[in-house]
């Protein structure tokens, strides 16, 4: 397998280290978790939280960053506009579908790549 670009890594680790916090779980624990077989449905079930609750912080920290860059002049508002359908759309799939991690399977009983 082919390493991941070092922006990617970064982007990745952000995630899960959002998905752990909305879950009350370290890195590793949810990490462990998810390589021990369980979907991120069924630990987030065992920690009392949904996946709409995880999409939304998801969601809302990307769109944080979002305006960010905006403000900052890193990006123009117009090319804000075009990516926030794509967050959203990574939102509900996060939420309806389990795919809010871009890990392969087993992390959801579907199978579906990208939970």
């Amino acid at each position: 397998r082919k390493p991941s670009p070092p922006s990617q890594n970064r982007q990745l680790r952000v995630m899960g280290r959002i998905v752990a916090d909305t879950l009350g779980m370290s890195g590793r624990e949810l990490l462990d978790a998810l390589r021990s077989g369980q979907t991120l449905e069924e630990i987030a079930a065992q920690q009392g939280v949904t996946l709409d609750t995880i999409a939304d912080a998801l969601y809302d920290a990307a769109a944080e960053r979002l305006d960010e860059a905006v403000a900052s002049g890193k990006i123009t508002p117009d090319r804000a506009d075009r990516i926030r359908p794509r967050l959203e759309e990574r939102r509900d799939a996060c939420a309806n579908e389990g795919r809010c991690l871009p890990l392969p399977p087993p992390c959801r009983e579907t199978g579906n790549p990208g939970n």
